[in-house]
């Protein structure tokens, strides 16, 4: 017996002893090729040779598949001229010239159109495997084709014992990337997540830092994702990007499509990294969603600001006249003074100076709203005329 790998097995060992030791092979080998009936060495290795090609031939189509054995019987047809041409009149003469041709046209065909039919089943299988199985992505650029990305939900209480997860909470989320069709892949992927995450685009180190800069000022920044070609910019007097970032404040900074093998310098600097894209693989969806999560869950304590006492309230004209951040005298954008070569504008009163402040800061929390108004304008017309050119 012989066991196949694919789970078949084969009663065959029997039956080749029986046919070596059987004297009925051998006269009928005799009878086939014409020789005396004899047991010459001659006639035992031929008895051999046949019987094992025999049965070799018999485990080779046991084991094999549907579509291999039809591969087979297509050689087999593609050959029946010369089956046809070995027992016709000019080599065996068994048949004649008329039932050589008929039976060889006829072969030819039958062959050929039941190959033609299962090769047809086959690509209809294989089309509707990737359509149920598979969803399209597009990652830099490239159409690739990969598992879908959306979390299965499970029934509740699948983890009793295991730690509580991080909630993720509506957030901004700045994704540094080297060029603007990467944008479309995290826009889909963020789309995923079970709250609204609005993703902040950045292309480049210095739309990075001033992205940065001005998010973490208005306090509203959860996380920044850099794509590991940023990470390795770096010169003797100029840091990565990821510690420059750092430097801006306390702000948790990842990686993603990086191994903390490729750099430890730049390794531990990061608060988290993680694989994909490249190539087939993709980005985790446990992942994306456990990076921001974590970032607020870090983040929160931080941004506690502590309460203070009725007695050591102050106004909120002379919270904006002490802080020095807001001063008058060095907004670029003030239109009486304080610019570059300038004089100075003269004294006016608290509650005037407060006022251009106040105003001069909301110039500077809008300017990073309108910047990345524009990216997002700009990412949806490559969307749409990428779709024009897919219908073209």
């Amino acid at each position: 017996m012989v066991f196949l790998s694919t789970g078949n097995f084969v009663v065959m060992g029997r039956y080749v002893q029986w046919l070596m030791a059987t004297p009925a092979i051998s006269s009928l080998v005799a009878n086939m090729t014409g020789r005396p009936r004899g047991y010459s060495v001659f006639d035992m290795l031929l008895v051999l040779t046949d019987v094992w090609g025999v049965a070799a031939f018999l485990v080779c189509v046991l084991s094999t598949s549907f579509w291999i054995k039809t591969i087979i019987v297509y050689y087999i047809g593609q050959n029946v001229h010369t089956l046809f041409s070995t027992i016709g009149p000019e080599v065996g003469g068994f048949i004649n010239t008329l039932q050589t041709e008929v039976g060889a046209t006829f072969g030819d065909l039958t062959a050929k159109v039941a190959f033609c039919i299962c090769a047809t089943i086959l690509n209809l299988q294989v089309f509707l495997y990737h359509r149920n199985n598979a969803a399209s992505q597009e990652a830099e650029g490239d159409e690739l084709e990969a598992r879908k990305l959306a979390p299965q939900e499970g029934a509740e209480g699948d983890d009793p014992k295991g730690p509580a997860k991080p909630s993720l909470k509506p957030g901004n989320v700045i994704v540094a990337v080297p060029d603007l069709p990467m944008m479309p892949y995290f826009k889909r992927l963020f789309s995923l997540l079970p709250v609204n995450m609005q993703l902040l685009p950045a292309v480049g180190a210095a739309n990075t830092l001033t992205l940065t800069e001005r998010a973490a000022q208005e306090g509203s920044l959860d996380c920044v994702l850099i794509h590991p070609a940023l990470l390795h910019e770096s010169t003797f007097d100029r840091p990565n990007l990821a510690t420059r970032v750092k430097m801006l404040g306390r702000q948790r900074v990842c990686a993603f499509g990086f191994d903390g093998s490729e750099g430890p310098g730049v390794g531990w600097m990061l608060d988290g990294w993680f694989d994909g894209p490249s190539g087939d693989e993709t980005l985790d969806q446990e992942h994306l969603y456990q990076q921001p999560s974590l970032s607020q869950y870090q983040q929160a304590p931080s941004m506690r600001q502590p309460l203070l006492s009725s007695g050591s309230m102050q106004s909120s004209a002379m919270q904006a006249t002490a802080n020095p951040l807001l001063d008058t005298a060095h907004l670029p954008l003030e239109p009486h003074g304080g610019r570059y070569g300038a004089p100075p504008s003269p004294p006016r009163p608290v509650a005037a100076s407060s006022r251009s402040s106040l105003f001069a800061a909301q110039l500077q929390a809008a300017a990073p709203q309108q910047e990345t108004a524009m990216l997002q304008q700009l990412i949806a017309e490559i969307e749409r005329l990428q779709e024009e050119l897919d219908d073209t």
